[in-house]
């Protein structure tokens, strides 16, 4: 899973064992940088894929984070990951 820092372009690769596992990997990055950091998260951006569950809400409520979701199919609205995904891809073919 990778997330991006819209901010910096900063980006974090937190390899997961499963889709399902997504959550508590997000939640140990989530704490992590924000002791590192000292600044809250405040709004995450997804795609309707494995982070839409009940435990994801209420992480979301918990910590008063704006969860927002792209629109299925519409791989343009996260253009930053999808280029992202495709820098990546292209540096594992190379290799």
């Amino acid at each position: 899973m990778n997330v991006i820092d819209d901010f910096t372009s900063y980006v974090w690769s937190l390899p997961l064992k499963s889709k399902s596992k997504a959550i508590n990997v997000l939640c140990a990055w989530h704490c992590a940088v924000e002791n590192q950091t000292g600044d809250r998260l405040k709004i995450i951006v997804t795609n309707n894929g494995g982070l839409v569950s009940k435990t994801t809400t209420a992480w979301c409520k918990l910590y008063r984070i704006n969860h927002q979701l792209t629109t299925p199919y519409t791989s343009a609205q996260n253009g930053r990951a999808e280029c992202l995904h495709r820098t990546i891809l292209g540096k594992a073919h190379a290799m």
